[in-house]
């Protein structure tokens, strides 16, 4: 899994240069570009201010990482938002459980 790799993507559908997650995660240029490049990890307080930056939760950005290395899955960036459902976690409990087992029936899990 490339954690880089998918907050490239993130930040790209986005717009943004590398400068400018640099300043909305309160850390320096240098460290987002070895980060996408996967020269170092991420460290939890990181990952923190970059699902505030990309408004959506940590998990998220590990999906979208987990997605990317696995080759069978196709991920689409033409213009959507890659997470339509960002306040999913805000959402009643009750309401996510049955997201979930509807997706299941839908594709279930391998």
């Amino acid at each position: 899994m490339n954690i880089g790799k998918a907050i490239q993507l993130l930040r790209k559908q986005r717009g943004w240069t590398q400068l400018e997650l640099s300043w909305r995660t309160h850390t320096t240029k240098s460290n987002i570009s070895n980060l996408e490049n996967s020269n170092h990890g991420c460290s939890s307080t990181l990952l923190n201010h970059l699902a505030i930056a990309f408004e959506c939760n940590i998990s998220h950005i590990f999906l979208l990482a987990e997605q990317l290395s696995d080759a069978s899955v196709e991920v689409k960036t033409d213009g959507l938002q890659l997470f339509p459902l960002d306040k999913f976690y805000t959402l009643p409990i009750e309401v996510q459980r049955t997201i979930y087992q509807l997706i299941e029936q839908i594709a279930p899990s391998k």
